[in-house]
């Protein structure tokens, strides 16, 4: 065996100064708790901090932990406190598998909700999300063509919240991104959205689905414990600067 001669702190300083001249604000990853030397000796000892464990996510039994190591901090997000609303007025709400008619609304939405908290959220973007709901579509589950699946809430056959979620080998599904416009939160559009996924993603034999949403934001923390969503790692700014992000997840079955 080469463990023990210093060909990983080697390799490991190699990398990390390869990533800080990059520019780079980050690296983080995942680790099986199996794979304890690798953890303890080439990545803990060089700076990278345990971030959360994650349950079971890609085989059962096996959990994983989530490890960073920062190279800049931004200055910590401000809380962002939920409004009150009436949840008087009936909705006229309606929830279903994402058409190519319901593309300017999903772009609207996404465009107008993510970049305060994410980089990168461009054109681009949604087309990519398009193209990997189409995947599903038309080739169903093939792992290897990265497919995605995306549902969409409308009220008055406006669209005012979209969840796509990631399938993986291994039976966890990611759920990302999770959208409800501000003027439609806390009367019943997010729930009824999240139910309709989770019916879906039970029906592709999905066990778990998991989440990240920034932490500063109270009304994603209520929404997803109400929901049986339970907080597994803390996330130090992967995306934007001074954002750190939740990963919660719910057992399907």
């Amino acid at each position: 065996s080469t463990r023990g001669k210093g060909i990983g702190s080697q390799l490991y300083q190699f990398a990390m100064k390869q990533l800080e001249a990059s520019g780079a604000r980050k690296v983080y990853g995942t680790d099986a708790f199996i794979d304890y030397p690798t953890i303890k000796y080439d990545l803990l000892k060089g700076g990278f901090e345990v971030e959360g464990s994650l349950r079971d996510p890609y085989k059962e039994g096996v959990p994983e932990i989530i490890i960073g190591r920062m190279f800049q901090r931004g200055m910590p997000a401000q809380t962002i406190a939920p409004s009150r609303k009436s949840n008087s007025e009936k909705l006229d709400l309606k929830v279903s598998e994402y058409q190519e008619r319901d593309f300017g609304g999903v772009r609207q939405i996404a465009l107008n909700m993510m970049p305060r908290f994410y980089g990168d959220i461009n054109e681009d973007f949604i087309n990519r999300m398009i193209s990997a709901h189409e995947r599903f579509a038309e080739r169903g589950l093939e792992y290897f063509v990265k497919p995605r699946i995306m549902h969409v809430a409308k009220v008055d056959d406006q669209i005012v919240g979209v969840g796509l979620f990631a399938p993986k080998r291994g039976g966890s599904a990611k759920l990302s991104p999770f959208l409800v416009s501000s003027d439609y939160q806390s009367v019943g559009v997010g729930s009824a959205l999240i139910e309709n996924i989770e019916s879906h993603a039970k029906g592709l034999n999905i066990r778990r689905l998991y989440h990240h949403f920034p932490s500063c934001s109270i009304i994603s923390q209520l929404f997803f414990a109400k929901h049986g969503y339970l907080p597994e790692a803390r996330i130090r700014e992967p995306y934007s600067l001074g954002i750190d992000e939740i990963v919660a997840s719910k057992f399907l079955k």
